[in-house]
């Protein structure tokens, strides 16, 4: 029986198949993990993008059925097909699952992991979508054949491009600039922007919630918005920026007392709401308890109603105004 310290030749030479059949065990090991990180890379949510590991060899290997939906995806695309009707006819044939989603099938289509790029997520843009890593050079790391070319890469992002919606960026706020501040002379509701689509153009219109459906609509809302701002500049742009604070007593002066002090602030609110844009404006005047009544009236020989707007402002809006700090501020 052979003791544990020896180091004779014969213990080297019992050692060496041992040593060889684990370093065999860390390479198919390491092997496997590349091969899963690779595919989790090609990855939207859990459902990997035409690829797989061949069970013989592990490396990355196109799947014929996934690979046959995505290119009859692309000549749909091509075609003008929308990706709603997409989706329908592959969950039909039976390429793909049942749950197979309009969203899931664009973020396939839009994923260069079709390119047999390595792939992450790119923060940079707005939606999920995946980008190529790019090696030290600069080029994408190919880790898996791809399933398309370039130029059909290329070509079915321009379909699939045409065919897309436009969303404008979500403003802070919502849609509608000075909401709640806008409000209809006749029904005294909120006036809020509609959108409507007509052959690829979209018109949108200020209305109200009261109104029988929704009164006459008001187009181009931002010339609404223009004159609001002017007219709030010219009724309280001059007046100045003031902070009130708690001053606590102090208890060394005889006769102290704790006491509220309005501080001004060195600028006006003109030059605050330059900086600060409308959604500062909006927020003060909520704030204020300004309001603006937009009045529609027919006007003769035109669709677009004649609009008239009357900024109210209460007697006590200069006072509201005024910002106030935190109540009672905690002492150190």
């Amino acid at each position: 029986m052979l003791s544990g310290n020896i180091t004779s030749p014969l213990r080297r030479e019992l050692d060496l198949p041992v040593a060889a059949k684990e370093h065999e065990y860390r390479v198919v090991g390491s092997r496997r993990t590349v091969m899963s990180r690779a595919l989790k890379s090609h990855r939207v949510k859990n459902d990997p993008i035409g690829l797989g590991t061949e069970s013989s060899r592990s490396r990355l290997a196109v799947r014929p059925e996934a690979a046959k939906a995505l290119r009859w995806a692309r000549r749909m695309a091509l075609r003008g097909v929308s990706a709603r009707r997409m989706a329908v006819c592959l969950r039909r044939s039976g390429l793909m699952s049942d749950g197979l989603t309009t969203a899931t099938l664009l973020r396939r289509l839009r994923n260069p992991a079709l390119l047999g790029h390595r792939v992450e997520e790119d923060k940079t843009c707005e939606g999920r979508r995946s980008r190529s890593v790019l090696d030290a050079s600069g080029k994408p790391i190919r880790v898996a054949p791809a399933i398309f070319t370039d130029e059909e890469f290329a070509g079915l992002q321009e379909a699939l491009d045409r065919r897309a919606k436009r969303q404008p960026p979500r403003r802070r706020g919502g849609t509608t600039q000075f909401a709640g501040v806008l409000v209809c002379a006749d029904c005294s509701s909120n006036m809020t922007v509609q959108t409507t689509r007509n052959k690829g153009r979209v018109y949108a219109y200020l209305r109200c919630a009261r109104c029988r459906n929704g009164g006459m609509g008001a187009p181009d809302p931002e010339s609404v918005y223009r004159r609001l701002a002017e007219d709030v500049l010219k009724a309280l742009g001059e007046l100045p920026v003031q902070t009130r604070r708690y001053v606590p007593a102090t208890g060394s002066a005889q006769g102290s007392r704790s006491r509220w002090e309005v501080v001004g602030q060195g600028r006006n609110h003109r030059q605050l709401w330059e900086e600060g844009g409308r959604e500062a404006m909006a927020e003060d005047l909520l704030r204020a308890g300004v309001t603006c009544a937009v009045r529609r009236t027919r006007a003769r020989g035109t669709r677009a109603p004649s609009m008239d707007l009357e900024l109210r402002v209460p007697a006590d809006a200069p006072a509201r105004l005024v910002v106030r700090a935190e109540e009672f501020p905690s002492t150190p």
